[in-house]
């Protein structure tokens, strides 16, 4: 799974394959750390942020409809639900 390009992965994954999510995950693991390094969470650590990014991560698989590239959507959407 490691030649298929992200949109492919999501397609997957839409499709009923919810173990690819792993492969998505590790894919954009690296940015949800470094957009979690970069906050602060006032009661949090850094684990709640990195939480709060694999829901973003998750929510971008699930809503993406291919009007963009999925890194930047799922960018966004990681940002935004941290």
């Amino acid at each position: 799974m490691r030649d298929y390009s992200d949109e492919q992965l999501v397609e997957l994954y839409k499709n009923g394959n919810v173990a690819v999510f792993e492969v998505i995950y590790a894919r954009y693991k690296n940015l949800i750390r470094s957009l979690a390094r970069g906050l602060f969470l006032i009661g949090g650590d850094n684990e709640d942020l990195m939480q709060e990014g694999v829901l973003g991560l998750l929510n971008a698989v699930n809503t993406f409809n291919g009007a963009s590239g999925f890194s930047t959507y799922a960018y966004t959407c990681i940002k935004n639900s941290m």
